[in-house]
């Protein structure tokens, strides 16, 4: 037992690995939110899950940047930088298909909803515009920057925290967008709703863990 603890001490000690404990960290908390809100929405509607091919493969792919944002950052490899360029690019891709849905909905709030809903929608398309330029930016940078084609560190930090903030501003703003009928209709809460919570924090957490796994890339 006590060579499990200073192995375990060792492998996550702040003075070899001062980004260790965030980027691992944020990735294992993400990971939790995302199975929970996962096998709640098999349980409540198993059948709408598995007979959607594109959440299936959300699923699988969000599985793969964890394995990678969690299991290498751990281990300390470089694969890990793997997991952050799988979730940006998948992030600007699910981003760019909400702008599409949301600008059609924002353009139909102007004629036959309240000025909140239209505000809330608004926020949101602004932020989820945002997220997807900084996310090309960043996933651009990055890549070239770990293919040793690009040498402006500073340049793809920026960037990386851009892109994050960005990220946390969207679900803020999507929270406010789901809590609009709550306040124009006072809709009961549900533990729906929880679980939907989770289900946005999960991208969260991995930004965040994307970024620490970036700012330890020259440790590697």
């Amino acid at each position: 037992m006590k060579k499990f603890f200073d192995y375990f001490s060792r492998t996550f000690s702040r003075e070899y690995h001062p980004y260790k404990i965030p980027a691992f960290g944020f990735a294992l908390i993400g990971l939790v939110f995302f199975l929970t809100s996962t096998v709640y929405s098999a349980v409540v509607d198993g059948i709408a899950l598995i007979g959607n091919p594109m959440t299936l493969i959300n699923i699988l792919f969000y599985l793969l940047v964890y394995y990678h944002l969690v299991y290498f950052n751990y281990v300390d490899n470089g694969l890990a930088y793997n997991g952050l360029l799988y979730f940006v690019f998948s992030e600007v891709i699910n981003t760019l298909l909400m702008i599409l849905a949301q600008g059609a909905n924002f353009i139909v709030s102007l004629f036959t909803m309240e000025p909140i809903f239209i505000a809330a929608t608004f926020l949101q398309l602004a932020f989820t515009v945002l997220t997807a330029v900084s996310g090309i930016f960043l996933y651009i940078r990055s890549r070239a920057y770990v293919n040793g084609r690009y040498y402006k560190w500073d340049v793809v930090r920026n960037w990386a925290l851009v892109f994050t903030i960005l990220s946390v501003l969207t679900v803020l703003a999507t929270v406010f967008f789901l809590a609009v009928p709550f306040i124009i209709d006072g809709l009961p809460f549900t533990t729906l709703y929880v679980f939907m919570f989770l289900e946005l924090l999960s991208p969260v957490c991995i930004a965040l863990s994307c970024f620490f796994t970036l700012m330890r890339l020259k440790g590697f």
